[in-house]
């Protein structure tokens, strides 16, 4: 007697469904590790370190007073399972990676490529705001470029505990791990079956990093949402890190509120792009502030110049 097979009907009624409610909130790391890795090229085969200063009390046998200066070098290497000799990760997937997680710190042990796009762009909620296919494989080669960087400490824990974050090395577990601790499955979100649906099996180690040395900043995602734009790969990547930098700046107030050009070419790898493709930069950088003004996020902004030519944007917060 021929054994009747289950329906597909009675096979996705088994399918677990989990309830998510996706962040309203970015939650960014902004340690001076993460800057590192999405800053230069990685080398496979290549020792990398990131410096960090540590302040401590000079001894009595010392005639100055005040505080010394020595530099921490927290080394490691990286290595990926995509085969590159070289990876490079840029302010694109580091915004993918801030999006991912502001969802696990939301409570949301699942997303998907929709509800990311959803934040990179500030339309959280807007469940018919959907991605074009370009917009969806930049995103999803992104989650897999992230979640295949393997990062492997050499002296994490000696290093933060020389640096004050910590007391002791056993507080620190974090040796090798991927940026992105993750993996793609089909499953039911919020009853609808999906293919390709990211679980968080653990935090990403950086966060953790980032948390211990309390180097995060946060904002609503919907301040990303500025009317009428297009939100290329290349505009995400823009008005995710120029947020970050505003943000970052409004809470050290020692930093100067200025966001130059230069800077913002030299982040999103354009040194070297044509003439008209970096004024379209500025064009969309001045729309954002303009936006942001609206917002009152900040209070005020302007174009300064040097010999005729915009070279940064200079700006205020509401007291």
């Amino acid at each position: 007697m021929t054994k009747k097979l289950p329906s597909a009907k009675s096979i996705a009624e088994e399918i677990p469904n989990h309830q998510i409610f996706p962040s309203t909130v970015r939650v960014e790391i902004n340690d001076k590790i993460v800057k590192v890795l999405f800053r230069k090229e990685h080398d496979v085969t290549g020792k990398f370190g990131v410096l960090e200063k540590k302040s401590s009390k000079k001894n009595k046998h010392q005639k100055s007073k005040g505080n010394q200066s020595s530099d921490v070098l927290i080394k490691y290497t990286i290595s990926t399972n995509s085969g590159d000799a070289t990876i490079i990760l840029d302010e694109f997937d580091r915004a993918v990676l801030g999006v991912c997680i502001s969802e696990q710190k939301a409570g949301n042990l699942y997303t998907t490529v929709n509800v990311i796009y959803r934040a990179l762009i500030g339309e959280v909620g807007n469940v018919g705001i959907r991605p074009m296919s370009n917009q969806s494989s930049a995103i999803r080669n992104s989650i897999k470029k992230l979640m295949g960087t393997i990062i492997d400490f050499a002296n994490l824990a000696e290093s933060l505990v020389e640096l004050g974050y910590v007391d002791d090395v056993n507080q620190i577990k974090i040796k090798t791990s991927s940026i992105l601790p993750a993996i793609l499955l089909d499953c039911k979100i919020n009853g609808q079956l999906l293919t390709d649906v990211l679980y968080f099996d653990r935090q990403s180690p950086l966060l953790e990093i980032a948390e211990r040395k309390n180097q995060i900043v946060r904002y609503p995602h919907e301040l990303l949402n500025v009317p009428n734009q297009r939100n290329t790969s290349r505009v995400i990547a823009l008005k995710n890190y120029v947020m970050r930098r505003i943000c970052e700046i409004k809470l050290h107030k020692q930093l100067t509120p200025t966001i130059t050009f230069d800077d913002v070419f030299k982040k999103l790898h354009m040194e070297n792009s044509p003439r008209k493709v970096k004024a379209d930069v500025r064009s969309v950088m001045v729309k954002f502030f303009d936006h942001l003004k609206e917002k009152k996020f900040i209070e005020d902004f302007k174009l300064t110049q040097e010999h005729g030519k915009c070279i940064s944007i200079k700006f205020s917060f509401i007291s």
